[in-house]
């Protein structure tokens, strides 16, 4: 029969007895400790955790006063990258300092206690926030089910318009075989000139075909979430190849108001396909007998995005912090004020029953939150639609 794992806490303490003692409690109460004497050294332990070089810490006991670099600091620059959530910190202060203790919780410190340390209190806390921790990350696993349920549906979708996206110049393949081979019959060994325009029609199609399969399978490859630079505008082209037989089905115009170059942003590259994909086909799926798909893009930053209500995303994006914009307009008949609201609602849909799960805007809204992006959608100002800001951050969070 297989145990639980001990959670792995990190101490942070530059006097050597303290951490002895820290690492005796712990260890009598079965966590796991791995501990530092500085400010400096818990980052890079914190950054080795992060690029898979070391275990990882469930929990971060934070010493204030250090030398140095004080806990503050360190508490400040990791929760440029972490959540309280995903890695919990209990600060540690001296008594009638309570103005330290202000200042930590400011910075989303998870919780504080005073030396000398009631070990009891401090096990009781320590408990809370790790019990806390656990029913996130299940809560976590049933969200990436929800979105592998909401990508099964997308790949539906995308599956009947690429048969007939693929068939094309496979047929063009095939056509140009055969009068390959004819030519060979009829012509001289010599005449290399419509032999060559043959050939030439044929490795285009098979350069077509292939990139068309190839942008199918990289939307379907289940990744772990990465966060890379990327161009948003080979992005969207990628995704509106996938997309064409959706938007000649529904015989919509499609209009690109692209900023100029290239538009760099900081993201997940399969998960952002899957937000694109699945908020370009709400779109296409709201105009069912014709209309116009508008994408823009521009360079922005973060305050002039409003963020949307419930928004888990808006720490992860302080004001003035450098984005990339995409905004989709459709022409469709857009959400009534009382349902807008539950527009992210998982299963809400105003399309009629068996035509859709109602799981693209949730996941989509997800998605772009795990990477710490913002999302929002409203009801088109300038006539009929609906509007999607999408905000991805252009640079990412550093330790140091």
């Amino acid at each position: 029969m297989s145990h639980p794992q001990p959670h792995r806490i990190l101490i942070v303490e530059d006097d050597r007895v303290n951490r002895r003692i820290l690492e005796s409690r712990l260890n009598d109460r079965r966590f796991a400790t791995v501990s530092v004497g500085s400010g400096s050294e818990a980052l890079e332990m914190l950054t080795a955790v992060r690029n898979g070089a070391a275990e990882p810490i469930d929990m971060v006991l934070l010493d204030i006063m250090m030398p140095g670099m004080d806990g503050i600091e360190v508490l400040r620059r990791v929760r440029e990258q972490t959540s309280p959530i995903d890695l919990p910190i209990i600060m540690v202060t001296a008594k009638g300092r309570s103005g330290d203790v202000v200042e930590a919780l400011e910075a989303k410190a998870n919780d504080y206690v005073t030396k000398p340390i009631d070990f009891d209190v401090l096990f009781v806390r320590m408990a809370t926030h790790l019990d806390l921790k656990v029913t996130h990350d299940a809560l976590r696993a049933s969200q990436l089910s929800l979105i592998h349920a909401a990508k099964l549906e997308s790949v539906g979708y995308l599956a009947a318009g690429l048969a007939h996206e693929v068939r094309n110049p496979l047929a063009q393949i095939q056509m140009s075989a055969d009068a390959l081979r004819r030519v060979a019959k009829l012509y001289p060994a010599n005449d290399s000139e419509k032999c060559g325009r043959l050939l030439d029609g044929i490795d285009e199609s098979v350069h077509r075909a292939d990139e068309i399969v190839k942008g199918l399978l990289h939307y379907s490859d289940a990744t772990r979430l990465q966060l890379v630079p990327c161009d948003l505008h080979r992005m969207i082209s990628d995704v509106l190849v996938l997309l064409t037989q959706e938007v000649l089905q529904h015989s919509v115009d499609v209009y690109l108001q692209l900023c100029p170059g290239e538009l760099p942003a900081v993201c997940a590259p399969e998960e952002m396909r899957q937000v694109l994909i699945n908020i370009l086909l709400n779109a296409l799926q709201a105009m069912p007998k014709g209309g116009t798909l508008t994408i823009r893009t521009r360079d922005t930053v973060a305050d002039s995005l409003p963020h949307s209500e419930g928004s888990r995303s808006a720490a992860a994006l302080r004001p003035g912090t450098p984005g990339a914009l995409i905004e989709v307009l459709d022409t469709g008949p857009g959400v009534s004020e009382i349902d807008l609201p539950r527009i992210y609602d998982p299963f809400y849909t105003s399309r009629s029953t068996g035509s859709g799960t109602g799981l693209g805007l949730t996941v989509a809204r997800q998605l772009v939150e795990l990477q710490g992006g913002i999302i929002e959608i409203q009801n088109r100002d300038d006539g009929p639609g609906l509007r999607v800001g999408l905000m991805m951050r252009q640079t990412p969070p550093q330790f140091v």
